[in-house]
């Protein structure tokens, strides 16, 4: 079950899925979501507008943060479905991912 669900999630992030209307839909969504993000950043960093409106921004900051983490285990979770020639185990596979430029970024 769980390993149905990694490889799912891996053709829908990155393998096959990736270009299905699903697969460009979360791609969008995470693409407006930075892009919301700075958005963000400028306005609140007028005064008036973090004064006026600090519990939007902190609400969306707590939101982008979470929506980001999830997808960032979600990543590592399905690392192991990459391939893997040189026969590495599941947790090198995941610290290999953390310490990559897409993990670090």
């Amino acid at each position: 079950m769980i390993k149905k669900l990694r490889s799912y999630l891996y053709s829908l992030l990155e393998g096959s899925l990736f270009f299905s209307t699903l697969g460009q839909s979360i791609s969008k969504f995470f693409v407006t979501l930075i892009l919301l993000n700075v958005v963000s950043v400028i306005f609140e960093s007028d005064q008036l507008y973090r004064n006026e409106y600090k519990f939007f921004f902190t609400a969306f900051e707590f939101f982008s943060v979470l929506v980001f983490s999830l997808e960032y285990f979600i990543r590592v979770f399905i690392a192991v479905e990459k391939d893997n020639p040189e026969n590495l185990s599941p947790l090198r596979m995941r610290l290999n991912y953390c310490f990559s430029f897409s993990g670090l970024i």
